[in-house]
């Protein structure tokens, strides 16, 4: 299993030119700190400062980098500030060099640290903890003493503000859809409809990405986050699945990431919402009934076998390629590779459980079809644990322009309980009224109105009921006033409009499941492809109509 933390880039720290004759506590002192811990602090120690000094030129308070020329402890030394006697240097007030009081005294032999010396932290410990470690306490920096504060406090949380609400997306994609990431019409559609629909965590199966092209989307799309984990034996032609994060409305600061099985399943952990941390688990399952049984029982094992260091997932998507129950599949039936027993303990030991299904108990879908449509089933799906599952809303299954005759897109909202009521905003004019030829008929008789009145205005003189003020307030109240008339009018019809086509489709299926013919299934394939085109309310059903 392979862990990867996302942090932003690096910093180099040095001394400051002007801070002379250090004592060897003050240097002891920046070298307990990582980078960026003393950005928040006054100076590192009394009437001292250090500088550092980023890649890009710019300088701040910061910690600093231990070398080679710098002094190190003895075992005893260690030892002895390792200790919690009244006598250690670390704990006793008079020894102490720094106002502040998480900072140490190291012995007074040590030699002085040259100026404009290079200081380098020593490298945190990545590897994993072994069974008799787990339940004491942990030092990243074990050549730094247990009280140091680079062994003892939590990471600083990020700034970044974020909703109270999340959406949470899956689909397979089916490759990439040319060999370069700028020429993929897929990957441009995909970018557009999490941008557009503002969703915030998205995992895809068939990914089919190099390295290469891992860059070349960081370059073109920078505001995602791509977490790829890509097939061992062949990564541009087969498989993969990646976790796509959308940095307008997640937190990317410091995500956690771990590879359970390439090319199959990859986690995340991120923060989510101020303290609240997601894990998010996603699969791209094999279609083969011994494969898929046993990728089940590989990720219960590597997830309990790791006692607490790989945490349980909070939600669980992807292309599972089985499905649970006969419902979920047209014709109605079970396959071999269908409910395997492995799944199902799985599902009991991460206490997870299907949301869709759990919200739409009498309700039949489906996420996957072929062209001719002659066999449906809903293989993808989300699992979601008990306290999300009570705060989600918005489950959805559609399909996208991505793969008419595949997958469909299955989406849900979660939300923070907590969070506090917000009212409806300030409010705007939608920008297709620019395009609507009723409402610019009245913006401009209603212009020309103003113009009337202020030429009066110039002529008679003005008043304390007709001046330019005046008419400014009365232009803008109209012209709001049958934008929110206008606007009622458009949902209204759009609203009747998709209800009329989602009814269609649910009918069309209705009918193939009673009467499976070419005909029903042609009607049904029609039905979707219209569903699936942005309908507006103008002459011929088009987004913007013409204006005269």
């Amino acid at each position: 299993m392979r862990v990867t933390v996302h942090r932003p880039c690096h910093a180099r720290y040095t001394v400051h030119p002007e801070a002379n004759n250090r004592t060897s506590s003050q240097i002891q002192d920046v070298n307990e700190y990582r980078q960026g811990d003393l950005a928040s602090r006054t100076g590192v120690v009394r009437d001292q400062s250090a500088t550092r000094t980023c890649n890009d030129g710019t300088e701040g308070l910061g910690g600093g980098h231990q070398t080679a020329s710098s002094p190190t402890p003895s075992a005893s030394e260690a030892q002895e500030w390792d200790s919690g006697s009244p006598t250690s240097p670390a704990l006793d007030a008079q020894g102490r060099e720094s106002p502040h009081d998480d900072h140490r005294a190291s012995p007074a032999n040590a030699p002085p640290l040259p100026l404009n010396t290079e200081l380098n932290t020593p490298e945190p410990q990545t590897r994993e903890r072994t069974p008799t470690q787990i339940g004491t306490q942990y030092r990243p920096y074990p050549s730094l003493p247990r009280t140091s504060p680079a062994n003892t406090r939590r990471t600083q949380a990020s700034k970044k503000r974020t909703l109270a609400h999340l959406l949470v997306s899956s689909e397979n994609m089916r490759g990439r859809g040319h060999p370069t990431i700028a020429g993929s019409t897929k990957w441009a559609k995909l970018v557009n409809a999490i941008r557009t629909e503002k969703i915030g965590i998205m995992a895809i199966q068939e990914t089919h990405l190099l390295p290469r092209h891992l860059q070349e989307i960081e370059q073109i799309y920078t505001d995602l986050l791509v977490i790829n984990s890509a097939d061992p034996d062949n990564p541009s032609g087969a498989g993969g699945v990646a976790i796509v994060m959308n940095k307008k409305h997640t937190n990317t600061h410091e995500v956690e990431t771990r590879e359970l099985i390439p090319g199959r399943a990859i986690m995340a952990t991120f923060n989510w919402h101020r303290d609240d941390e997601l894990t998010v688990l996603a699969i791209y399952a094999p279609n083969g009934a011994r494969e898929n049984a046993q990728i089940w029982a590989d990720i219960k094992t590597k997830i309990r076998d790791a006692r607490g260091q790989i945490p349980k997932p909070d939600i669980f998507l992807g292309d599972m390629n089985f499905v649970e129950d006969n419902i979920d599949r047209l014709p109605v039936a079970l396959h071999g590779i269908d409910a395997p027993d492995s799944f199902d303990e799985l599902k009991h030991y991460l206490a997870l459980k299907d949301g869709w299904r759990e919200t739409n108990p009498g309700t039949t879908d489906f996420t996957w079809r072929d062209a001719s449509r002659t066999s449906m089933s809903r293989i993808d799906r989300i699992y979601l644990t008990d306290g999300l599952l009570k705060s989600s809303r918005n489950w959805k299954i559609q399909l996208s322009n991505l793969n008419k005759d595949d997958h469909s897109r299955i989406s849900v909202e979660i939300v923070n309980m907590d969070m506090p009521e917000i009212g409806p905003g300030r409010w705007t004019m939608r920008e297709l009224l620019i395009h609507d030829k009723d409402f610019m008929t009245y913006a401009d008789a209603a212009g020309k109105l103003a113009r009337d009145r202020l030429d009066a205005i110039e002529r008679n003189g003005r008043s304390e009921t007709e001046n330019a003020q005046t008419v400014h307030r009365d232009f803008k109240q109209s012209i709001t006033r049958e934008a929110k008339r206008r606007m009622r009018e458009v949902n209204c019809k759009r609203r009747t409009i998709i209800a009329t086509m989602e009814q269609q489709c649910k009918s069309a299926k209705a009918m193939l499941r009673t009467d499976p013919t070419d005909e029903n299934r042609k009607a049904l394939k029609d039905a979707e492809h219209k569903r699936t085109r942005k309908h507006g309310t103008g002459p011929n059903r088009k987004r913007y109509p013409k204006r005269g």
